[in-house]
């Protein structure tokens, strides 16, 4: 809890802001939206990398579209949508709006590490008589799993680090880089407040980077070595 009357902005009232909600919230939201993509963007990512289809590679660049779309573009309509449809200030509602930021993420990655498998050991596996699923499931998620854990880090830092997603369309669900706007008060310096305010968004990403950086160095030399 971070009160700024006691950063010298006491004649302009008590300023109280509870960290550990919207912390808790990032939390949620990013884990929900990393998971989600993970299991829509992954499957998706495969089809690119080894079927055939028409127009693939529009296709691919359709979904990368997303990713580098400005979010007011999507925002705005999307708050009469949440009011309307009841998912304003929900978790389900920010995960599933997330997926602009993550999805396209996951399945463009997920496409590139999958192109780096040989695709000899998946042909050989479905001689022998392995199924499709079975190929994909004891296969390929194995060789994928290094490269996986990398672009989950990467993308839970884009879903946590995301502001005008988080601004528009939650409230009492807000993710903590909402919160830390609480702390900007016209006329009112409290910078040490704010300075600790970004050392406790910084926290969980970094504790994640340290745990995952073996798994993260090797997601980035994926495929080097065939």
């Amino acid at each position: 809890m971070f009160d700024a009357a006691q950063a010298g902005a006491t004649s302009y009232g008590t300023i109280k802001v509870d960290f550990l909600t919207p912390v808790t919230n990032s939390v949620v939201i990013s884990l929900g939206a990393v998971l989600v993509s993970l299991v829509a963007g992954v499957p998706a990512g495969y089809v690119l990398a080894r079927r055939d289809i028409p127009m693939k590679e529009d296709i691919a660049f359709f979904i990368l579209g997303f990713r580098f779309a400005p979010a007011l573009l999507v925002v705005i309509p999307l708050f009469s949508v949440f009011q309307t449809v009841g998912l304003y200030d929900t978790y389900f509602g920010m995960i599933w709006v997330y997926q602009v930021v993550t999805l396209p993420m996951i399945i463009w990655l997920s496409r590139s590490y999958i192109e780096d498998i040989p695709k000899d050991i998946e042909e050989a596996a479905a001689m022998d008589g392995a199924k499709p699923i079975r190929v994909v499931w004891h296969i390929v998620l194995p060789l994928l799993k290094p490269g996986l854990i990398g672009a989950s880090l990467l993308i839970f830092l884009l879903a946590w680090h995301n502001f005008a997603l988080g601004l528009i369309l939650s409230s009492t669900k807000a993710p903590v880089t909402v919160a830390l706007l609480k702390l900007l008060n016209p006329g009112v310096q409290f910078y040490p407040v704010m300075a600790a305010g970004l050392v406790v968004t910084m926290i969980v990403p970094v504790v994640l980077i340290i745990l995952g950086q073996r798994h993260l160095e090797r997601g980035l030399t994926f495929g080097a070595v065939k």
